[in-house]
């Protein structure tokens, strides 16, 4: 399945083939029945659907609040929950080898949610 994404991505690399189309596209490069509704990779899929523009998109939204997060682990005053931001950012990135972290509606709004509850809390002194 990765091997038949990333050769989908090819025919589309900036802009991709579009949202759920990730399987229709792939499913041309193998001779198996694919039939599932991700690539079982959170990046290849966004590679194959929205292009090196969503995939960067899908980037940030992991990295550069871990990037704020890590940062503010030597501040003894907000290391808990610059910690627990890590361990969301870092246990989404991860799930994303092998897993659609941000395919259903719930799962994102996991992770939406607690970072309006982490970030304000740990970034607060990165602004003043």
């Amino acid at each position: 399945m990765w091997i038949s994404g990333l050769k989908a991505a090819q025919e589309s690399p900036w802009v991709g083939h579009g949202y759920r189309n990730a399987n229709k596209v792939a499913q041309k490069y193998t001779d198996k029945d694919i039939g599932y509704t991700h690539l079982h990779n959170e990046y290849i899929t966004n590679l194959v659907s929205a292009g090196v523009i969503g995939l960067l998109s899908l980037l940030a939204l992991i990295f550069m609040p871990m990037t704020i997060f890590y940062q503010k682990l030597k501040d003894k005053e907000s290391y808990h929950y610059a910690f627990m931001g890590m361990i969301l950012c870092v246990g989404y990135a991860a799930f994303g080898f092998t897993h659609i972290a941000f395919g259903e509606e719930h799962v994102n709004a996991f992770y939406i949610f607690f970072l309006a509850l982490l970030m304000p809390v740990t970034a607060k002194k990165l602004v003043n």
